[in-house]
């Protein structure tokens, strides 16, 4: 039986230095939850906290409202997939997905029913009396995760599982993880590093920074109104530009093209905000819209994407360089580098942020 989480004013510190301030979140019984961030941003931390592999300074994690702080890890019913696979290589395929099984006694008739049946859940059936040097990384990842959910755990955890799979391999995997997940039913957090792989696999998301929850949203709520300027360009990429209050819903850029989002409420104080617009929300315009020249061109199958430059003073610095993504099925005809060209934003998906980058208006319209 699978179960909830609750993660409760959660402190970290490695010696003095503390990494998780007050971290708080709620994990739903049965969702895939993604733990998603840079390097460096607590993610594999906090999974660890919950595993019982890591301390807790402050705060407490509960299973189904009953805190589990002061239960060890070996008592608290979760399987885990590493990075590393981790499994045995001198046990055969059935041997390494048995052992949790014979760690707990259960009766060999018990033993063979269970482990006959994960291997049709993660569909290996045919490798089960192979040595693990005879898989592929993909098999071998397989093989940890049936052993991981064999033991029918209440939490499965997984950190980072697909890192050591070429590109591939890793949408295959994912695709698997996402359809096994949701056939067992069980409670799961993951972590990574990959948006792409998050968005595709993810009930929820928390997008981490610094050892601090930014935003916890279902894949479409984070990619599409993301919280604040970070979430918007770590999750995907979004063009960010000055723009000036011209009314309480309207903005004007520093080219002087104006367009009105409906239903937004800007401040009266806030007199320059940053607009975010996604490479695929800008269409070309015959004139009237914001100017960019075409810096390159990169072709990539079923699309173009333009790196394109904005006048200086309404680029944000010390951002990425500014796209536009062309569907080829649509495109009427390329355009070349140095072609001078308008866009105009679609206004229904534009995100507008507070000056100092902490507040999407489009969130609280």
């Amino acid at each position: 039986m699978s179960v909830s989480i609750q993660a409760r004013h959660i402190v970290k510190k490695f010696d003095k230095t503390t990494v998780i301030p007050d971290l708080s979140v709620e994990i739903k019984n049965g969702e895939l939850f993604t733990l998603l961030g840079p390097s460096g941003c607590c993610k594999t931390t906090f999974l660890r906290m919950i595993a019982g592999f890591t301390s807790i300074e402050g705060g407490e994690i509960c299973f189904d409202g009953k805190s589990i702080n002061n239960i060890p890890a070996y008592a608290r019913d979760i399987g885990m997939v590493f990075q590393n696979y981790a499994i045995f290589p001198h046990l055969t395929v059935r041997k390494n997905i048995e052992y949790g099984l014979a760690l707990r006694h259960l009766s060999q008739n018990e033993i063979k029913k269970r482990v006959d049946e994960i291997l049709s859940v993660v569909k290996i059936e045919e490798y089960a009396d192979k040595m693990p040097e005879k898989l592929s990384g993909g098999q071998q990842q397989r093989v940890a995760l049936a052993r991981a959910i064999v033991i029918k755990p209440q939490v499965l955890l997984m950190d980072e599982p697909l890192s050591n799979l070429d590109a591939k391999l890793r949408i295959e995997m994912r695709g698997a993880i996402r359809s096994i997940q949701q056939n067992i039913g069980i409670t799961t957090v993951y972590v990574t590093h990959d948006q792409e792989e998050a968005l595709a696999i993810s009930d929820r998301i928390a997008v981490m920074r610094s050892g601090t929850i930014q935003q916890v949203g279902t894949p479409i709520e984070i990619y599409t109104r993301p919280s604040n300027v970070f979430v918007s360009t770590f999750i995907g990429r979004s063009n960010l530009l000055y723009a000036q209050r011209a009314g309480e819903d309207e903005l004007k850029f520093g080219s002087g093209f104006r367009i009105r989002v409906p239903g937004i409420r800007i401040p009266q104080n806030e007199n320059r905000v940053i607009a975010a617009i996604r490479p695929e929300e800008l269409s070309i315009s015959s004139g009237d819209g914001i100017p960019a020249v075409v810096k390159t061109r990169t072709f990539l199958g079923k699309y173009v994407m333009y790196e394109i430059a904005f006048p200086g003073e309404i680029s944000v610095p010390d951002m990425p360089p500014c796209e536009f993504s062309q569907d080829l099925g649509h495109a009427d005809h390329l355009l070349d580098i140095g072609d001078q060209v308008f866009f105009k934003p679609n206004t229904a998906k534009i995100n507008i942020f507070s000056s100092d980058q902490m507040t999407n208006y489009a969130l609280v319209r």
